[in-house]
């Protein structure tokens, strides 16, 4: 159809009596034909994600979906739904890649602030309920003896620690 042509940058004469298969990539292309067959033979669904190539080289992503069924002549036929995913495969490529820089990041982060002497924290006022430590650094062991776990999930903890004068 139109859109299928527009998708795959060909014209429609370009596509009428060619192999479905030319807009997969070489190495793919058996077995593929092989899963078609298999659909066709089966009851098995045929669906997912998959990579296809344009007629101008560009790769893109598609979601694909088959639905069996018999034509006039009796011989078993394949409609195939297709959807370019092309741009949210790319976002979420984009966020693996933030999220894997952010947890590098954080690595790191967690790392300097357990070799500083001392501790380094997060103190969070919530409202009504006061002030939270929500991070504390392992070196809150060695000035009051009391791990960070301690600290963090022990409302006012440290502040039996601190003099009442001060």
């Amino acid at each position: 159809n139109p859109a299928y042509c527009r998708l795959y940058g060909y014209d429609e004469a370009d596509l009428i009596g060619q192999s479905f298969t030319r807009v997969i990539p070489e190495a793919q292309r058996a077995s593929m034909l092989a899963r078609h067959k298999a659909f066709l033979d089966s009851q098995d669904e045929l669906k997912g994600e998959l990579r296809v190539v344009r007629r101008d080289g560009v790769l893109l992503d598609i979601m694909s979906e088959s639905v069996r069924f018999t034509a006039d002549d009796g011989q078993p036929c394949r409609l195939v739904y297709v959807v370019d995913i092309s741009e949210r495969k790319a976002i979420e490529q984009a966020l693996e890649q933030t999220q894997s820089t952010l947890r590098s990041s954080q690595a790191l982060l967690l790392d300097l602030a357990a070799s500083i002497p001392g501790a380094v924290f997060r103190l969070v006022h919530q409202g009504d309920d006061g002030l939270r430590f929500t991070y504390m650094s392992p070196g809150v062991q060695d000035l009051f003896e009391m791990t960070a776990e301690q600290v963090v999930s022990g409302r006012g903890v440290l502040r039996s620690m601190v003099l009442p004068e001060d």
